[in-house]
């Protein structure tokens, strides 16, 4: 049985981009994360994922900011399995908009900036689609890559009534 190994690691900030420098020493590991990024307001969430599980859409509210996200996952061992909605983290304000992706598709980066909480956020996937929601504030950016032939496959940070902090886990694509 694997185990899900939950990685130290350093964070470096070169002009704009926050890199993650992960010391894999384990065969067997299957997760790594990185972050949060943003203020500290708000109250820890973390959307954890059951083995199999992926992204299938995430929704996200925004106007000026970034005012909450919410992940659902699809079992990707059972074709044609339903839906799995996680909790939705911040507010209510803003507009909905929701970021589908097919089965063969995942997440393969995320950023955006900040200040006090999540002003701009953007997804990039392994199709090469991407999506920028939030307004032009914060004075940070930030960015978290997955290495080659892994994935993001779920967000944890900080939320209240905006979306504070994010930052990532990552697994294997198989």
């Amino acid at each position: 049985m694997k185990k899900a190994i939950w990685l130290s690691f350093c964070a470096l900030v070169f002009p704009g981009i926050l890199l993650l420098l992960a010391d894999v020493c384990a065969a067997d590991l299957t997760v790594i994360g990185g972050g949060p990024s943003g203020g500290k307001g708000g109250s820890v969430f973390v959307d954890s994922v059951i083995g199999g599980q992926k992204i299938a859409e995430v929704r996200i509210r925004s106007g000026t900011r970034i005012d909450s996200i919410q992940v659902v996952y699809r079992d990707a061992r059972i074709p044609g399995s339903g839906l799995s909605a996680r909790p939705k983290h911040g507010g209510n304000g803003g507009s909905l908009a929701v970021f589908e992706l097919s089965p063969d598709e995942h997440i393969v980066s995320i950023g955006g900036k900040y200040g006090d909480c999540i002003d701009s956020l953007w997804i990039r996937t392994s199709k090469g689609r991407f999506q920028r929601w939030g307004g032009n504030g914060g004075s940070v950016d930030f960015h978290y890559a997955a290495p080659d032939g892994w994935m993001i496959s779920s967000f944890w940070g900080r939320s209240g009534t905006y979306l504070d902090s994010i930052g990532v886990q990552m697994s294997a694509t198989e």
